[in-house]
């Protein structure tokens, strides 16, 4: 009896410590923060661990002109749509000339820099027909005033302005993202996670995430895709299945 307790309690201990190691490991998908600054300056009170793909910064492999550079630590934030480079210290760096790369291999992720449009994961394809996932990190602002008797109202027309310098003219170090906030008043700000993917036409990146967005990349092929949607069960957040829906739109092209 005493060693049947004493397995369950070992059990038990390897379980515990099981679901502690992957709540410590798990990252934020979702945060909630308040603030009366005017403008807000997002990156600065959003966490790391939002903002940055990966929770430990990784080694990295940058492609250029045949030549391969390794990177030891190696991050990428969403938010701002920049890769990071980690020192020995843990500060982290934004990689200057990472635009002018011809892909960058991270954590079995491949990304390419798509001109005017930033950083994507390469999924299949190529450069005129090809699936990309967008990581980025939503902002949903919205102020909170207090009218009678202490109720809050809530209005959503906060404008989030990605004030993005364009890395080929200045320092990408300067970029960021900002919430006017010309009144003052208390904004709550919803930061959260995604991963979209996009089809490219004519080597733009299209969102499609539903059908509705597929129907605005390729309006001339609605039918077309409307059965072969209600045919096929596809999971808009499956990559293989986006890949699959692409080679299918894609031979519409043909």
């Amino acid at each position: 009896m005493k060693t049947s307790m004493q397995g369950l309690i070992s059990a038990l201990s390897i379980s515990i410590v099981i679901l502690l190691s992957a709540s410590v490991s798990a990252q934020v998908t979702q945060e909630h923060h308040r603030s009366s600054e005017s403008p807000l300056q997002v990156e600065e009170i959003a966490s790391q661990e939002i903002q940055l793909l990966l929770p430990q910064s990784k080694p990295g492999l940058v492609f250029q002109d045949n030549e391969m550079r390794v990177f030891d630590r190696l991050n990428y934030n969403m938010l701002l749509d920049i890769f990071l480079v980690e020192d020995e210290h843990r500060e982290l760096f934004a990689m200057a000339d990472a635009h002018l790369a011809d892909s960058i291999r991270l954590e079995g992720k491949l990304f390419h820099y798509l001109d005017g449009h930033g950083f994507y994961e390469y999924i299949a394809g190529n450069d005129h027909e090809g699936v990309y996932r967008k990581h980025r990190v939503d902002v949903d602002a919205e102020t909170v005033a207090l009218g009678a008797y202490g109720t809050a109202n809530r209005t959503s027309s906060i404008d989030v302005v990605r004030s993005m310098v364009d890395p080929s003219g200045a320092d990408i170090a300067e970029r960021t993202v900002e919430v006017e906030n010309p009144s003052g008043q208390e904004i709550h700000l919803t930061l959260k996670r995604e991963e979209v993917f996009h089809f490219l036409r004519d080597g733009e990146p299209h969102a499609v995430h539903s059908q509705r967005s597929l129907n605005r990349a390729f309006p001339e092929h609605r039918s077309e895709i409307r059965r072969f949607l209600r045919d096929h069960s596809i999971n808009f957040e499956n990559r293989e299945d986006m890949i699959r829906l692409s080679e299918f739109v894609y031979s519409l092209q043909d």
